[in-house]
């Protein structure tokens, strides 16, 4: 097995720091829109109609069974939306929009 250089490890060190940052920041994203919900039921009937929208085709034939948005197609709406496909969306711009996709 060849061993990794320095600048190998730190970059391999950046990258998963960076994945699990990433991670951590859709998980506050969805505490905070979770807790909006709770104060704002209007809000969480069009965030739940939002998420069923972005879910992944056959969701159900693969773990983790749940009605998830495929990680490429969500990249892809971050990148033509914000120029990042690793950005978070605020909470705010999520409210927004929910709201905004069920009045149509």
């Amino acid at each position: 097995m060849p061993r990794l250089g320095r600048r190998a490890l730190n970059y391999l060190s950046t990258v998963e720091h960076a994945t699990h940052a990433r991670g951590q920041r859709w998980t506050r994203l969805v505490i905070a829109l979770s807790l909006r919900a709770l104060r704002d039921p209007p809000l969480a009937a069009a965030l739940v109609r939002v998420v069923w929208r972005f879910r992944r085709r056959h969701w159900f034939r693969r773990p983790p069974f749940l009605p998830l948005p495929d990680g490429d197609y969500l990249r892809w709406r971050m990148l033509t939306a914000y120029g990042d496909p690793d950005i978070v969306p605020p909470a705010d711009d999520i409210a927004r929009y929910a709201r905004w996709a069920v009045r149509k």
